[in-house]
């Protein structure tokens, strides 16, 4: 498995018939500050014409949903532009999840490797409670998670690879310390203070399609 650049995947089912749920994919830009950033953002739901996803600079929490079907899971740079971020911790803590919700619209873009600014509002996991978060991205590539086949050394076919149990998935949640498993209940409820704050990831401007 590795990550591809969405230019060579555009004839794959999960992007022309939308079948998202259940597939990762890597946003590779950079942040408000203007330093590089990327961040790898999993698929979980689709409801109301809604995707709920779960995004992380680090791999580590999404490997571990996707051992549940492949326990021998390695995943290599392919396209990426760095090495990828594997570990679990930073500092003292896992790195952070952000919930989020995705419109269809945003959704679709994304897929189809139309990059841009985004802003990307949502929850994290604090001692077990969601507490907001917000994270500005200027989106400049954008990668899915294949998997490919090889014959004699060369490569056969690849494809986005999309995991099918769901119970599994469910099952596995309950166990990713820095995530929600009830994260469609979370996200759908206003949070903050004044109680006014709704995750979503936000689309600013489209500034092309790559």
């Amino acid at each position: 498995m590795q990550f591809t650049k969405t230019s060579v995947l555009t004839k794959d089912d999960v992007i022309t018939e939308g079948k998202y749920v259940w597939t990762m994919m890597q946003l590779n830009g950079k942040d408000g500050e203007g330093k590089p950033t990327r961040w790898y953002m999993f698929v979980n739901e689709k409801a109301n014409d809604k995707y709920y996803c779960m995004l992380s600079k680090s791999t580590f929490a999404f490997r571990q949903i996707i051992q549940t079907e492949h326990p021998s899971i390695d995943i290599k740079q392919g396209d990426s532009p760095v090495p990828l971020e594997n570990r679990e911790r930073l500092g003292s803590g896992p790195y952070p999840v952000i919930h989020t919700i995705l419109t269809k619209k945003v959704m679709d873009n994304l897929a189809t490797g139309k990059v841009g600014t985004y802003e990307i509002r949502g929850l994290i996991k604090v001692e077990n409670k969601p507490e907001p978060k917000t994270e500005k991205l200027n989106i400049s590539a954008i990668n899915w998670l294949v998997s490919k086949e090889m014959e004699d050394g060369k490569l056969k076919s690849q494809s986005i690879l999309k995991l099918t149990d769901k119970d599994k998935i469910v099952n596995v949640l309950k166990t990713v310390k820095p995530a929600f498993s009830n994260f469609r209940e979370i996200v759908d409820k206003k949070h903050g203070e004044d109680g006014k704050f709704s995750a979503g990831l936000k689309q600013n401007e489209i500034l092309k399609k790559i």
